[in-house]
């Protein structure tokens, strides 16, 4: 008669005998318990992550300030205003040139640039691309205003996405923060509201699209292990090959004798500013989420509108400022409650892990996290 194995002594069998990459799970589940356990130590830490988050957004929010004021002189031009591709190709182009330097530099390398596979950035691309001819096409077909307000839906859109693609659910509270800043940042839309079927299907791709792109962001620096900038700077050389291809179609070619010297002294400048708005938003989503980013989207918002109003002459009615309000407000609850948290992940492949062993992972992980289970309730018997 065959001897007969126990639960404990079958869960045994599958993580030794079964699957020779147990071993190298288990040391890796312990240092993630003890990166676990140092990030719940001192309060320095997170007062530390909380300030350099901090630096980033606002690395962001001045950058996009300056880019606003440096594109109301670049599209003033009417020759430069139809070069809507060609300017995001060169924005991106300047982007891969800085962090190439900022990695290639032997003293001051602030990061060690590494070559991804080309599949999982096309995705990306295409989104970053497809968001970019989406959005001329939607301010085509409808009114300023319009285009504005579907702006603002890119938000809400965040928030369904993540939650049908990947299973992150958003807590209550941040619900009715990020209700508060959509509806305060559209009360200060004074702009009347015009569309027709075709403008209103394309306005509603173009948020879709953005939204995507942004959760993409997020999502393969988890899947391919690689951080911001590295993503970024792989990314940003695909992204201005795929804009190359719709270019012809969608920019008309300037005379640039023709342009006067301040327009393409803040074309050459934007390129600088771009880079560090593209770098500031992959810190910003790989460090928090793609919602996070959009919620500082939303206080840019009311604070290019206030600057606007010291420097611009600029004058506000009482639904405005009940807006910026608002709008400030939810950015302020939302950032009291933490974020928001996903359902178990998928299981990714480690880079010496193969197909066969990856299957096998998969098909054992309810086995796997049982057998940890019980392996730290025996710890805690002995212990007790």
């Amino acid at each position: 008669m065959a001897p007969t194995l126990s639960r404990k002594d079958s869960l045994d069998y599958i993580s030794e005998e079964k699957t020779p990459f147990a071993r190298e799970r288990s040391s890796s589940q312990d240092s993630m318990m003890s990166a676990q356990s140092s990030q719940d130590g001192p309060q320095e830490s997170q007062l530390v992550t909380r300030l350099i988050n901090a630096a980033y957004i606002g690395l962001n929010t001045l950058s996009t300030v300056a880019i606003v004021f440096l594109n109301k002189i670049i599209f003033k031009d009417p020759q430069l205003k139809h070069c809507q591709v060609s300017t995001a190709m060169y924005h991106f182009t300047m982007t891969f040139l800085v962090l190439l330097a900022c990695s290639s530099h032997p003293t001051y390398r602030l990061f060690n640039a590494t070559r991804l596979p080309l599949t999982p950035l096309l995705p990306i691309s295409l989104f970053f691309a497809s968001s970019i001819v989406l959005s001329n096409l939607s301010l085509t077909f409808n009114s300023v205003g319009f285009f504005q307000l579907t702006k603002i839906l890119t938000t809400p859109c965040v928030v369904l996405l993540q939650y049908l693609m990947f299973r992150i659910t958003t807590n209550r509270m941040r619900l009715i923060a990020v209700g508060a800043c959509c509806f305060g940042v559209a009360m200060t839309n004074t702009k009347q509201a015009i569309t027709n079927p075709i403008g209103a299907i394309i306005a509603t791709a173009a948020f879709s699209i953005t939204a995507l792109y942004q959760l993409y962001i997020g999502r393969q620096m988890k899947v391919l292990g690689a951080s911001a900038p590295v993503l970024l700077l792989n990314q940003a050389p695909v992204s201005v090959v795929v804009l190359a291809f719709v270019m012809p179609w969608m920019d008309r070619m300037p005379d640039f004798a023709t342009i006067p010297s301040s327009s393409i002294m803040a074309f050459l400048v934007s390129g600088l500013v771009a880079a560090m708005i593209n770098y500031s938003q992959f810190m910003i989503i790989g460090r928090t989420s793609p919602l996070t980013f959009n919620i500082v989207g939303m206080a840019k918002i009311t604070f290019v509108l206030v600057l606007s109003y010291f420097f611009e002459d600029a004058s506000f009615s009482l639904i405005e400022v009940g807006g910026i309000l608002l709008a400030l407000s939810g950015t302020w609850l939302y950032g009291q409650y933490p974020d928001a948290k996903a359902v178990p992940s998928v299981v990714v492949a480690s880079p010496s892990e193969s197909a066969d062993e990856l299957r096998y992972r998969e098909d054992h992980e309810e086995e796997m996290s049982e057998l940890s289970f019980v392996s730290s309730n025996e710890k805690t018997k002995e212990t007790a």
